[in-house]
């Protein structure tokens, strides 16, 4: 079966936005007649601004900033011109708490590179209002991290989950950490797919130095690199095992944007990370729908790139890669039960083994050579319990607090 064949399947674009977000897409995207026509499109498949998701709430600062001089009189666009006040007051309470955590780790002789939205500001957007930021993410070295979450529980930050970091490091590739209204994602993994002490040293060897960020210099993702990061995390489906939001994150798109008109992208480092994580039908998806959007029309090198993966038939027979396209594109759980553990076990399992073997050397812990002490021993880390005894108490509790909305914050226990 050729990879074609294989992309026109039921998978095949799922990632993809429905046509209300691709209108206002091409209202934040474009200089011409497709900004206004995307934007009047979008308003009449909405019958209220004031009341939309939250994928499409997020688009409003860049649609407003790209439309605010040809759509004057356009009362429906005072709803964005207040999204974009908001987001840029938002967006500079948690820049300054970035700033503060980023100092605070780097005092501590602990390397930092931001990750996603708060590196793309920095870098590529003219305003912090054009792009909304849930939470900060920041990426430390593998061996770093229980270090760095100790400076935080110290500096006020509470994490999520009552497990070490050194407990959670083989099953995630981030924690949790709120202060106040901020929430802090600590990255020891650049990528979910690969969790293993050298899986992110390949981001690691091209990192670029951000001057400004702090009194001392931080790092961030090289470009080629950042563009790979960013239509991983973007272009998925759901909640699952590679994803952590019950919507598409469509802002991947504009960060793509941003990222590919900046220029000097690799693609042919584009193509071989996309081999080394057995992610290239993911991202055969992104580009796609990159192209449909009219981001590759200046440039030939990624249409060139979708050609030979188009050509290379034996590419849709690797069950990695088939693998990883379907745990990243997979239907979300019932909303009730996403407090549970929402690993798809065996699959997820499988992949990590590869990756680990293929990639990052063996898994760190002895037990993960097994699938059956794997699941049990990310149960009893994701419910914080002792042994599996307690799994069925555990999970209650957790559906009756997510029932009534409340969220438990736990004091850590000591490394």
């Amino acid at each position: 079966m050729k990879l074609g064949d294989t992309l026109k399947r039921a998978p095949y674009r799922r990632s993809w936005p429905d046509p209300a977000t691709h209108a206002l897409l091409q209202a934040c995207l474009h200089a011409d007649a497709r900004a206004v026509d995307g934007w009047r499109a979008y308003c009449r498949s909405s019958a209220d601004l004031k009341h939309i998701d939250e994928k499409n709430f997020r688009l409003l600062p860049l649609a407003w900033d790209n439309l605010q001089q040809r759509l004057q009189d356009d009362p429906r666009l005072r709803v964005a011109k207040g999204v974009y006040r908001r987001t840029w007051f938002w967006n500079q309470l948690l820049l300054r708490d970035m700033d503060r955590v980023v100092a605070l780790l780097q005092d501590a002789s602990i390397d930092v590179m931001l990750l996603k939205g708060a590196a793309l500001i920095r870098r590529y957007y003219r305003s912090p209002a054009l792009r909304p930021l849930g939470d900060i993410d920041i990426l430390v070295r593998y061996e770093q991290a229980p270090q760095a979450a100790d400076c935080l529980v110290r500096s006020g930050w509470r994490p999520s989950k009552a497990a070490t970091i050194k407990a959670q490091r083989p099953f995630y590739h981030a924690a949790e950490f709120t202060r106040g209204q901020t929430r802090i994602d600590l990255h020891w993994n650049a990528l979910f797919a690969l969790r293993t002490p050298r899986g992110s040293d390949v981001f690691w060897e091209r990192a670029t130095p951000l001057a400004g960020t702090t009194r001392t210099t931080a790092y961030t993702l090289a470009r080629t690199d950042e563009l790979f990061h960013t239509c991983l995390h973007g272009a998925r489906l759901s909640r699952n095992a590679y994803s952590w939001e019950p919507f598409p994150a469509v802002r991947w798109v504009v960060d793509a944007a941003q990222l590919i008109r900046h220029g000097d992208v690799d693609w042919t480092r584009i193509e071989d990370l996309a081999q080394r994580f057995r992610a290239t039908l993911q991202l055969r998806d992104a580009f796609g729908y990159l192209q449909r959007v009219g981001l590759f029309e200046s440039d030939p090198g990624p249409v060139a790139l979708m050609r030979r993966w188009e050509a290379s038939a034996c590419l849709a027979d690797r069950w990695p890669d088939r693998l990883h396209y379907d745990l990243s594109l997979q239907s979300s759980p019932p909303l009730h039960w996403l407090p549970l553990p929402s690993f798809r076990f065996w699959p997820t399992y499988r992949m990590l083994r590869f990756l680990a073997r293929e990639v990052g050397g063996e898994p760190a812990a002895p037990w993960q050579r097994g699938a059956i002490g794997w699941v049990q021993r990310f149960v009893s880390v994701d419910l914080e319990i002792d042994n599996l005894r307690g799994a069925p108490r555990a999970a209650l509790k957790r559906l009756m607090a997510a029932r009534r909305g409340h969220r438990r914050w736990i004091v850590p226990k000591q490394e």
